[in-house]
């Protein structure tokens, strides 16, 4: 369970949703749909980092707001006295009032030593700054997460780089990435080859998103892990523990005095030092891509989520289009959940293991600076009515012309 309030923030006035694995929002541009994502991005690297080190006080104080919220997501002029952002989990709860300029915070017992290490992945929209700024590593970018994207992606492309070409959905183009010379190429239906800068803007947008989404759901589990263990202060202490007390199990307390409530401690050293699965947060999948291309993403991405890591997604969107396709897979979920026994005609119709169970979605529509849930417990949908108001007015008006 993952509770987010924010109040206050940019054009939100009052937002109050509880999340599930995957999540989607869609509203006008302007509306504060990126605000509500990164919000819950911060909030998800303030409970793995409090989780990890086992100190709120590090990572929940107006310091850490102001360089992980506010600088790193480019949130400068949206805060206000007023603002405030509360989070629960099931192993904690903490909110920040920028008025009272003081977090509260406490710890869920039953859920604290439960945690499982997560990889968090933001994925700007100005994503095809790879793709046009060719010396995009050389430009000394502030502390953002433009310039963390930047980073991610080459380490994924160094990795992905060991793969003769990937193939792009069904664009009829593969990606390739030349470690020799650092370059990124194209590699056409023919055999040509363009460099990214040369590319069409769709994809200049989608192959970033395609081989990082691709990599921090699958390549970053095959990486040899070395690198994190034994650097959280928590890990290191719970193998000191271990080297010490081999027939027992222990945990921090307050007076820091360990008494674990019967937790195996290999299990909680093996969750907190590997990762689990990734969280990946996602503006705007829909950028520069022609709505067919935009079906085939949403089942590539259900497909890469539904693996038997079972990462998590949160989508901030402009399409209906966007929204559409996931109704196709919730709706295939359900066909699934109800009759077992149509799982491969439906894998036939959507193109393998891409359904969706409704019970595992969130869907909410913004405006007014409020949010309100599209999903139609009736229907087990996303709402129809809820999906495509543009076009609805844009239809309202040519009736009333035809009328004239």
């Amino acid at each position: 369970m993952r509770h987010l309030i924010i109040k206050n923030i940019g054009p939100l006035k009052e937002v109050d949703i509880v999340l599930s694995r995957i999540n989607l929002i869609i509203g006008p541009q302007s509306t504060g749909k990126s605000c509500i994502l990164k919000t819950a991005s911060f909030c998800a690297w303030v409970e793995k980092s409090i989780e990890l080190n086992q100190d709120e006080k590090r990572f929940l104080n107006r310091e850490a707001i102001d360089a992980y919220l506010i600088a790193f997501h480019n949130l400068q002029g949206y805060i206000s006295e007023n603002s405030f952002f509360a989070y629960e989990t099931d192993s904690m709860k903490f909110s920040f009032s920028f008025k009272e300029n003081e977090p509260k915070f406490d710890w869920k017992d039953d859920g604290r030593w439960d945690y499982k290490r997560n990889k968090i992945a933001y994925i700007v929209a100005e994503r095809n700054i790879l793709s046009v700024v060719p010396n995009w590593y050389e430009i000394d970018f502030p502390n953002n997460n433009i310039r963390y994207f930047m980073k991610e992606w080459q380490n994924a492309r160094n990795y992905m780089g060991k793969e003769e070409r990937i193939p792009i959905l069904n664009t009829r183009v593969g990606y390739e990435y030349d470690k020799n010379i650092g370059t990124d190429k194209i590699v056409l239906e023919d055999g040509k080859e363009l460099s990214m800068q040369n590319a069409s803007s769709g994809l200049q947008s989608l192959v970033p998103l395609y081989v990082f989404a691709h990599f921090i759901t699958d390549g970053i589990f095959k990486i040899d892990m070395k690198s994190v263990k034994d650097q959280d202060i928590t890990i290191n202490l719970l193998h000191q523990l271990k080297e010490k007390h081999p027939s027992r199990d222990y945990v921090y307390n307050d007076g820091n005095r360990i008494a674990l409530a019967s937790k195996d401690i290999n299990s909680i050293i093996d969750n907190f030092t590997n990762y689990n699965h990734s969280e990946i947060f996602l503006e705007e999948p829909e950028e520069n891509l022609f709505p067919e291309t935009q079906h085939d993403l949403v089942n590539w991405l259900a497909e890469i989520v539904n693996g038997e890591r079972k990462h998590s997604l949160f989508i901030a969107t402009h399409s209906p289009y966007i929204m559409s396709a996931f109704n196709n897979l919730i709706q295939a979920g359900d066909i699934i959940e109800e009759s077992p026994e149509k799982r491969l005609d439906v894998e036939r119709i959507i193109g393998g293991n891409r359904a969706i169970s409704y019970d595992e979605v969130a869907a909410f529509a913004i405006a007014d600076g409020t949010v309100h849930t599209i999903k139609d417990d009736e229907l087990r949908l996303i709402s129809p009515s809820e999906l495509d108001t543009a076009s609805d007015n844009i239809s309202g008006v040519f009736n009333q012309l035809l009328q004239l």
